[in-house]
C-alpha cells in the first residue's frame, strides 16, 4: 500500500486571508501474498471450500468442475496470524477461527439463508504480563474439538476450552521451552496433546509433547519426544489414525515419530526449505 500525504500551503497576500489546504492522495492495493490455507465445508455441507489468508483479508473459493470459483472476499480488522476450522456438534458446516497479530480472535460462520458471514464469538486473548514471542503468534485446534491452543508469549501456552458449541474462559499454562518453532495438536489422543518443536540455547532443536489437563488447568509430559532433530526443522505434520504420531520436516531429514513403538524413523532429503505441508489421504498414508 502506497500512501502519500501532500501538505499544500496556499496564501494569497493580496486579496484573500491566509488559507491552509490539505490534499490526501492514496493508492491502495489488496494484499496478494498467501500466508495460510484450509479446506472444508464453510458455505455449504455439499460444497468444498478453499479458504486462504492474505494479510488483513481472507478469501473463500468453491470447488467447481471448471475450477475454483471465487465466493467471498472478507476484510478483517487486523493482520491474520492463524486460521483454523471448527466443526461444532450437530452442525454440517465448518466455522472459521481467526487470530490476529494483536491477539484478537473470533469464530465466524456462514449464514446460507442470508448469504452473509456472522460472528459467533469474539474476544481478546492478550495477557497483561508476558513477553510476545519472537516467532509470532501461533495457533492449533484439537482434532476432536476439545480446545483451541495459542502460543502468544514466551514460556506460556494459552488454552481455550470448548464445551460443545460454546467456547469457555481461556487460561494459560507455563512451559519451560522459550524458543518455539512450531506447535500442533495430535490426533487420536485420550487427552488433548500438543507437539512442540523448539530450539534450546545451543540452537539445537527438539520435539516434545504435552498432555493438557483441562479441569486441572495443567499440562504433563506426553509419551512422544525426540531430541536433536534436524537443526533446520521447521514444521510438524500431525498424522491421522490409524498411523497417528507426527512427521518433522527438516532441511536435510524427514522424521516420523511412531506413537505405538515410541521410535523415530528418518530419511535423508536434498537441502530443502519447507514452507507448507499436509496430508493427501484422509488416513495420512500420503
Amino acid at each position: 500500500v502506497f500512501v502519500r500525504l501532500v501538505l499544500c500551503w496556499a496564501l494569497d497576500i493580496h486579496t484573500h486571508p491566509p488559507m491552509h489546504m490539505w490534499n490526501y492522495v492514496v493508492s491502495a492495493h489488496k494484499p496478494t501474498a498467501v500466508s495460510a490455507s484450509v479446506v472444508g465445508h464453510f458455505t455449504s455441507p455439499t460444497e468444498t471450500n478453499l479458504i486462504i489468508v492474505k494479510g488483513t483479508r481472507f478469501e473463500v473459493y468453491t470447488f467447481q468442475p471448471e475450477g475454483l470459483q471465487p465466493t467471498l472476499d472478507v476484510p478483517v480488522y487486523g493482520r491474520i496470524a492463524f486460521m483454523g476450522l471448527i466443526t461444532f456438534p450437530g452442525e454440517t458446516t465448518d466455522s472459521l477461527f481467526l487470530l490476529t497479530e494483536r491477539h484478537k480472535c473470533c469464530v465466524l460462520s456462514f449464514d446460507a439463508s442470508a448469504g452473509e458471514i456472522r460472528t459467533r464469538w469474539s474476544g481478546d486473548v492478550k495477557d497483561k504480563l508476558g513477553r510476545p514471542t519472537d516467532t509470532g503468534p501461533k495457533g492449533t485446534i484439537d482434532p476432536e474439538f476439545r480446545l483451541i491452543g495459542l502460543h502468544l508469549d514466551d514460556g506460556f501456552f494459552k488454552i481455550i476450552p470448548m464445551d460443545g458449541a460454546r467456547l469457555k474462559e481461556a487460561f494459560s499454562v507455563r512451559m519451560e521451552e522459550l524458543m518455539t518453532i512450531d506447535v500442533r495438536m495430535l490426533y487420536n489422543c485420550p487427552r488433548p496433546t500438543i507437539a512442540l518443536l523448539y530450539q534450546d540455547q545451543r540452537e539445537a532443536r527438539h520435539l516434545k509433547t504435552y498432555e493438557i489437563l483441562i479441569r486441572e488447568k495443567e499440562i504433563t509430559d506426553g509419551r512422544l519426544a525426540q531430541s536433536n532433530v534436524d537443526r533446520g526443522a521447521s514444521l510438524i505434520v500431525p498424522i491421522p489414525p490409524p498411523c497417528g504420531g507426527c512427521v518433522i520436516l527438516g532441511e536435510q531429514t524427514i522424521t516420523y515419530l511412531d506413537p505405538a513403538n515410541r521410535e523415530a524413523r528418518s530419511i535423508s532429503v536434498k537441502a530443502t526449505s519447507f514452507k507448507a505441508a499436509g496430508c493427501v489421504d484422509p488416513d495420512g498414508s500420503r
